[in-house]
């Protein structure tokens, strides 16, 4: 399915497939180094004796770094990594109110997740001879 967008040059068509296909390959392009930084995990964990959590904020600050760094470099200033920043993190507390909450009240109030109720999954006993 395609849709019409006025464009520079007038009308353009904009195809929804090709949109999802530069998707897929921005996945495929960042899934890579995602994959290779789990490697590094467990060792750091051990060699610098750190929880995982610790080691994950590590790695987030230093992309998160090296982002800032190239945006100062063409901005020439640190407002815009600053306003990028709120933007982040209002970004953030956003989808944690409207999606995230409701979706653990769903989840946790559900009749599926509270034993005894039809529906729910059985506890296994174990059978003893006596």
């Amino acid at each position: 399915m395609s849709s019409l967008v006025p464009g520079p040059k007038g009308r353009e068509l904009v195809n929804r497939w090709w949109q999802l296909l530069a998707c897929i390959v921005a996945m495929m392009a960042i899934a890579n180094l995602q994959y290779a930084l789990t490697l590094f995990t467990l060792p750091l964990t051990k060699s610098l004796n750190a929880t995982l959590s610790a080691v994950q904020v590590a790695f987030t600050l230093f992309f998160a770094g090296w982002g800032a760094a190239r945006l100062v470099e063409a901005a020439g200033s640190w407002i815009p990594v600053f306003w990028v920043a709120v933007g982040c993190d209002l970004l953030a507390a956003i989808l944690a109110l409207f999606v995230l909450k409701p979706l653990v009240i769903k989840l946790t109030t559900s009749p599926v997740m509270q034993p005894g109720v039809a529906g729910a999954p059985a506890r296994a006993t174990v059978a003893t001879r006596g």
